[in-house]
């Protein structure tokens, strides 16, 4: 599995039923390094607010399947436009709040422990070449949370592996 895992907060805090957040302007180059670019914006969201309560997970898992690959995930999103996909400014809102509190009431109210954000498609040219990347978020055993990103080409998407979306 291809994952680049980064720091999170620290564990201990307590969740709160979640708030609207300010969604933060995401510039890879800022937050990855330069390696890294825009490659496809399938969320046309832009600027504003993210209400956290209306935030779920989903798998796009068909029935019998326990796993997707990352190209099958996208070209189903894509065929699921009513679907609001999270962005990776609403990634960067999530992971720079205050505590994470939104994030631990995701875990304590859903048994969220993973999010992926399918709104951003991101490119790399790292070591290996060019990759296509989604930006995800990921609960440790110790209540804190990390970010990292998930290769779309050559990672297998499990049951539990949840794309970030808006419920209607």
């Amino acid at each position: 599995m291809a994952l680049n895992i980064q720091d999170g907060a620290e564990a201990g805090q307590h969740a709160i039923e979640p708030h609207i957040l300010e969604r933060k302007p995401f510039d890879p180059n800022k937050h990855l390094g330069n390696v890294w670019s825009f490659v496809e914006q399938i969320s046309k969201r832009s600027g504003g607010s993210l209400d956290a309560g209306k935030i779920v997970g989903k798998d796009y898992l068909q029935e019998g399947e326990s796993t997707i690959s990352g190209e099958e995930r996208l070209k189903r999103i894509k065929a699921t436009p009513a679907d609001i996909q999270l962005d990776a400014e609403d990634f960067l809102a999530l992971y720079e709040e205050k505590d994470q509190l939104t994030l631990r009431w995701l875990y304590e109210s859903q048994g969220i422990t993973w999010l992926s954000f399918w709104g951003t498609i991101l490119g790399s040219t790292l070591s290996d070449g060019n990759v296509l990347c989604v930006l995800c978020l990921y609960h440790s055993g110790d209540g804190s949370w990390f970010w990292g990103y998930g290769r779309v080409g050559d990672l297998d998407w499990v049951v539990g592996g949840l794309s970030a979306v808006l419920a209607s």
